[in-house]
């Protein structure tokens, strides 16, 4: 049984549609994440699921309970459903481990305190329990939220943005230590960001928002590989989707020709910068008209002959082609990925 699952869910303000038809299904211990720019209806659809949003369609069950459904609302108090907000919201007037203990009203005193100082170890703040959220950082403040969020062990956790007003380093490091403590809790949640190595660094399932739609929800992996939709080829990662033409299983367009098992048509083909290859002896020609230092490696940006632009990789100890030089490239492409247009 799934520990969520969302059928055909639509929302509209009026005539507005906010999201259109989605549906997914979650896992006990899964972390999912609502990937997208901003007014692409992610958060919209988070507040749907904690109960802030009533769907004008579709239906919501959680742990096997129908909780929004045509003639179903459970109010959101009642959904035994966690929340971290971007802002922390702690309770400025209260210590932290009376923050973290605020939702345990219920329970033996001892194992009240049994859970927060748990959770005070699982964050690895204990030496400020006694201390006010003013008092320590932006980071530490989110942990305490999120420690807050998970004492009373709800059957759902949800983060709307949470790492937002952090810094970056704080960000990335941050991402990864919340998914570790989630998974040591085995908390099923979703993630609702706009950053892509937050996604990826946190969830195992992301679904990609644009247009109001629902477009794919699978695994990093096959977002990557194997996008769905041309939206998310260009979105998730570096690529570009190139004319192409295919005739008699053979692909046709600026990089050349490639067989393809695809009918035949007018495509865009998906080419990526791992595509590419610096090779003095290959066929497709070009001039570097932009380059960007990543660490290990150069990302290029090339025009070929025809006009088209591209973006190829190169370790920064294997080639330094530099701004309006003429270069050679191979492709490496061995299953072909093509949108029909």
């Amino acid at each position: 049984m799934s520990q969520l699952q969302l059928q055909d869910i639509s929302i509209a303000y009026g005539s507005t549609q906010i999201i259109q038809h989605a549906s997914l299904s979650m896992q006990a211990g899964e972390i999912g994440c609502f990937l997208g720019a901003s007014g692409c209806g992610k958060t919209t659809l988070l507040r749907a699921i904690a109960g802030f949003e009533t769907p004008t369609s579709g239906q919501i069950s959680l742990a096997g309970n129908v909780i929004s459904a045509e003639k179903t609302h459970i109010a959101p108090e009642k959904r035994h459903i966690g929340m971290v907000f971007q802002d922390f919201a702690l309770f400025p007037h209260l210590t932290i481990e009376d923050n973290i203990g605020f939702g345990l009203q219920k329970g033996r005193k001892k194992d009240r305190l049994a859970r927060i100082q748990y959770l005070l170890e699982m964050i690895e703040l204990t030496e400020y329990a006694k201390q006010y959220p003013h008092q320590l950082s932006g980071g530490q403040q989110q942990r305490i939220a999120l420690a807050r969020a998970l004492a009373p062990k709800p059957q759902l956790l949800l983060l709307d943005e949470p790492f937002s007003s952090l810094d970056t380093e704080t960000r990335t490091t941050l991402a990864a230590d919340v998914r570790q403590l989630l998974k040591k809790e085995q908390m099923t949640a979703i993630l609702v960001t706009h950053d892509q190595n937050e996604a990826f660094t946190m969830a195992d399932q992301i679904g990609v928002l644009h247009n109001a739609k629902l477009l794919q929800w699978d695994s990093c992996y096959e977002l990557y590989h194997q996008p769905k939709h041309a939206y998310i080829a260009t979105f998730i990662g570096e690529g570009i989707l190139l004319p192409a033409t295919i005739k008699q299983r053979n692909i046709y367009s600026a990089l050349g020709e490639m067989g393809i098992d695809h009918e035949d048509g007018d495509v865009d083909l998906l080419v990526r910068p791992e595509h590419l290859q610096f090779n003095p002896q290959g066929s497709i020609k070009g001039v570097v008209t932009g380059k960007r230092f990543q660490g290990h490696e150069y990302l290029y940006q090339l025009e070929l002959t025809d006009g088209v632009t591209v973006e190829a990789h190169a370790a920064i100890d294997q080639i330094h082609a530099e701004l309006d030089e003429h270069v050679c490239l191979s492709v490496r492409m061995n299953d072909p990925i093509v949108f029909s247009r």
